[in-house]
């Protein structure tokens, strides 16, 4: 019998991913998505509010979901928007699985380094053990979606958190640095081959991974990931910001661009994880080459731009 896979959150960048991702194993997987915003059309997917207990108990009812890969949410500029978003569609599901007593039905809620906060000088990769101090609002959010989680795990449901780092890679929105470098380069590529890309702090590093390993360790933590627990999702590898742009500009057909930087007057910081966890519980590790993500996010955004 086939697995039956609900995806919530299914348009956006990491729901959509996860869609393409199990869509090319869906001989074994019966795969059904949800969301409040357009995007696909698709008879297997479910327009819904995602906030409402009764809207998904009928949703839930009706798919009979084995696994739930939750990606609602996410970046929003709006505080209350992304709290609703990300808190608010989590105890929303979890209230109505509870409800419904589907306690056998695994759930996978993404969660985000942004958690973590700034880590302390002598922390060299992030464990899941270190305490979060979340210093901006998305990371506050994320923490409370986290707890929340946690908290509905000791009521009975099954649920474990992927707590993932930055992402890279095809599709990567502009709400993230990949993604807004890639943005900026690919508008510049069509006036010529010189210009100016703005940018906040380039200073600190950072653990950057492809969208293609998030999905797939996403999956590996739905099928085998532990309840009432919390993995990183990293690469485990430093690579600087500006390291980073630098790469980006040399995937490009720039051959000169000026960068004009804002913001420089915080204190660097370095935020990279330990993926030791995840790869001891359910043998996942980063596969994909940062050059490889960042030609793909800049193919992406170049598709975008010219429509």
């Amino acid at each position: 019998m086939k697995a039956t896979v609900l995806i919530t959150g299914v348009n956006g960048f990491l729901g959509g991913g996860m869609w393409e991702y199990l869509s090319g194993k869906s001989r074994s997987l019966k795969l059904a998505g949800a969301d409040i915003i357009p995007g696909l059309e698709d008879e297997r997917i479910w327009h819904i509010d995602l906030t409402c207990e009764r809207s998904l108990e009928k949703m839930l009812t009706q798919v009979q979901p084995d696994i739930i890969i939750h990606c609602a949410g996410g970046r929003m500029s709006d505080e209350e928007a992304a709290r609703l978003a990300n808190l608010g569609t989590t105890e929303s599901l979890c209230a109505a699985l509870h409800e419904l007593g589907m306690t056998g039905t695994r759930v996978v809620i993404p969660g985000s380094a942004a958690e973590y906060g700034i880590p302390a000088k002598n922390v060299r990769k992030i464990r899941e053990d270190v305490k979060p101090r979340p210093q901006s609002e998305y990371g506050q959010i994320k923490w409370e979606q986290t707890r929340a989680a946690l908290g509905w795990a000791k009521k009975g449901l099954h649920i474990c958190v992927g707590r993932i780092f930055n992402i890279t890679g095809a599709g990567t929105p502009e709400s993230l640095a990949a993604g807004r470098f890639a943005q900026q380069i690919a508008l510049m590529e069509l006036r010529g081959k010189s210009g100016i890309l703005q940018t906040y702090d380039l200073s600190g590093k950072r653990d950057f991974i492809d969208i293609q390993d998030v999905c797939a360790a996403l999956w590996m933590l739905a099928r085998h990931g532990e309840s009432g627990e919390v993995y990183n999702i990293c690469s485990g590898r430093p690579t600087g910001v500006a390291e980073l742009l630098e790469r980006l500009i040399m995937c490009s057909k720039m051959t000169d661009v000026t960068i004009d930087e804002q913001g420089t007057s915080s204190p660097s910081f370095n935020v990279i994880g330990s993926a030791a966890k995840i790869k001891r519980a359910v043998g996942w590790e980063a596969q994909v080459a940062l050059d490889k993500s960042l030609r793909q996010t800049l193919h992406s955004w170049r598709r975008k731009v010219r429509g």
